[in-house]
């Protein structure tokens, strides 16, 4: 069997198309679900994990312009 593109790049023309989400309905559901998930005690975890790791991170990259100058 040959294989197939990834969805969205179109095998004769090579560039990318239309995604396999362009359903609308679809996207609005996981949207929905995902506020959903977000306005629950897991999700608010999850939330403030990111935003600790994106400024431990930042802080780590200020500290390496700093030391280098």
């Amino acid at each position: 069997l040959p294989s197939l593109p990834p969805l969205g790049i179109s095998p004769s023309r090579g560039e990318i198309g239309q995604s396999s989400n362009d359903d609308l309905l679809q996207i609005v559901r996981r949207v929905q679900a995902l506020g959903m998930f977000l306005d629950t005690e897991d999700g608010k975890n999850l939330l403030a994990g990111t935003k600790r790791a994106a400024n431990i991170l930042a802080a780590e990259e200020k500290k390496k312009t700093t030391s280098a100058e």
